[in-house]
């Protein structure tokens, strides 16, 4: 009797675990899918892996109240025709020039979920896609935003409870968590300000809403980008408050990561990227951060390992690829240097008299000009 209870136990574990690497392989597929979408901006087939009615149930508040119905009917008609997507990512989250790249695939409480790193002018931000079961299709339900610290239903939620507040009045309570709807109606503005960094008048207007805001992560969130940018010791005090009601927030250990290097905090920015590269589950396009710190702290050996990693990893990396001729330049390694400047040419396609143009602009290649590398290069 041991004996067959052993074996239906390790039945069923086997079977959890097909079940599991079943699931993990078609999220992965899904990831894939997506990011070949963004590379070829064609989004029709990932439209349709959008989960509409999954996403829209996180963000409207049911009610037996007919006003509240008919709003919802209102609300919905317009929304949902619109939603897709593209239009919630594309078109609202990210620009078309920042690359959007899949990273990994978990599972978590037999939920699968989708990380993918956005990079581009505004810097790195990661985004993790929830993912539902609907019918025999593995689609997205939400997903979080790492720079906002939230999900992005709980940021639409609020555009549909102020909406419904100015057409029929107040849905439910008067709060949005521990907060009032006015406090929550200010959040898009203080990230407005923050946006064009304003960062005085983003404090002030945060000033007026008390300290029971911070309870909430958004906010408790923001507060530390504005307070990084006006003075280290209000800062580092908005810093350990988070840490304290937040801890291990992946949120916090990107935001922190300006404000430390503009503090010059090298050290404490490495073990931040540390901490988000654990959060993340490992992304190596983190060693182009770690390599640009190395870089100014003038540890160019090392500098130059991690923009190698980098470009090892991603061979389309230009940013990495000019980190690294400078990292040549610098070591005076000049056949390593003409080596990127011929990729540059040669896979990048870029014009070889522009490039010319470049380094000539560039006051700090002048040495590495009058090298016979470079010259044999120029006259080549």
């Amino acid at each position: 009797m041991r004996v067959k209870t052993l074996f239906f136990t390790l039945f069923f574990c086997s079977t959890i675990l097909y079940s599991q690497e079943s699931l993990l392989e078609e999220a992965i597929a899904l990831g894939e899918k997506m990011e070949e979408a963004a590379i070829s901006e064609e989004f029709g087939d990932i439209n349709n892996k959008l989960d509409k009615d999954g996403f829209v149930k996180r963000i409207i508040i049911d009610s037996d109240d007919s006003r509240v119905k008919n709003f919802n009917e209102g609300f919905l008609e317009g929304f949902s025709k619109a939603l897709s997507f593209y239009s919630l990512v594309f078109k609202q989250i990210i620009t078309q020039e920042d690359e959007f790249t899949f990273i990994r695939a978990y599972i978590k409480d037999d939920t699968a979920h989708l990380i993918f790193r956005v990079f581009g002018e505004g810097g790195i931000n990661y985004h993790d896609y929830e993912l539902a079961r609907v019918g025999d299709e593995l689609k997205v339900t939400d997903f979080f935003i790492y720079l906002s610290g939230e999900n992005i239903s709980a940021t639409i939620q609020r555009i549909y409870l102020m909406t419904a507040k100015g057409s029929i009045g107040q849905i439910g309570n008067e709060n949005v968590g521990s907060i009032s709807l006015e406090s929550v109606a200010e959040l898009p503005k203080i990230r407005s300000l923050v946006n064009q960094g304003m960062f005085e008048e983003a404090q002030k207007t945060m000033s007026t809403l008390g300290e029971e805001i911070l309870k909430e992560k958004a906010f408790a969130l923001i507060d530390v980008q504005i307070k990084g940018n006006l003075d280290e010791d209000i800062y580092l005090e908005a810093l350990s408050n988070y840490q304290k009601n937040f801890p291990n927030d992946p949120s916090m250990y990107l935001v922190s990561i300006d404000f430390l290097l503009l503090q010059e905090r090298y050290d404490d920015c490495l073990k931040n990227i540390d901490q988000l590269d654990k959060a993340v589950g490992g992304d190596y396009f983190l060693d182009f951060y770690r390599g640009n710190i190395k870089y100014v702290q003038g540890d160019l050996a090392a500098a130059e390992a991690y923009f190698l990693a980098v470009t090892i990893e991603n061979p389309d990396s230009i940013d990495a690829f000019d980190s690294l001729l400078s990292t040549y330049i610098d070591q005076l390694k000049n056949e390593k240097a003409v080596e990127i400047l011929n990729y540059f040419v040669n896979y990048f396609g870029v014009d070889k008299s522009d490039l010319k143009a470049i380094m000539e602009a560039e006051p700090s290649y002048a040495d590495f000009r009058a090298t016979e590398a470079f010259k044999n290069w120029e006259n080549n």
